[in-house]
C-alpha cells in the first residue's frame, strides 16, 4: 500500500514538473504569449509605416511639385538658372 502511494506521489510530482517547467509547460506558454504580443505590436508599427510610405508615394506620383520639393530638400538639387549659395558655420 505504501509503495503504491509513493509511486502515485512520484508520478504526480513528475507530471507537475512537466506541466510547469516542461517544453510545452505553463512558463513556456506565458513566454510565447508575451513574444506574440511583442511581435503583434512590431507588426502594427510596421503596418503604420507602410501606410505612411504608400501615402507619400501616391502624393509624389500625383503632385509634380512634391517630387520637386523632395529633390530640393533631400537631394540638394537646384533648378537650371538658379544660383546655389553655401554658407558655412565657421
Amino acid at each position: 500500500m505504501r509503495a503504491a502511494i509513493l509511486l502515485a506521489a512520484l508520478v504526480f510530482v513528475g507530471l507537475q514538473y512537466t506541466y510547469w517547467f516542461g517544453e510545452n509547460g505553463y512558463f513556456e506558454l506565458r513566454k510565447l504569449k508575451h513574444d506574440l504580443h511583442v511581435q503583434l505590436e512590431v507588426n502594427r508599427q510596421l503596418d503604420e509605416r507602410n501606410d505612411r510610405l504608400r501615402q507619400e508615394i501616391a502624393h509624389v506620383k500625383n503632385e509634380p511639385a512634391a517630387m520637386e520639393g523632395i529633390a530640393r530638400s533631400r537631394l540638394g538639387m537646384i533648378k537650371q538658372g538658379e544660383t546655389f549659395f553655401l554658407i558655412g558655420d565657421e
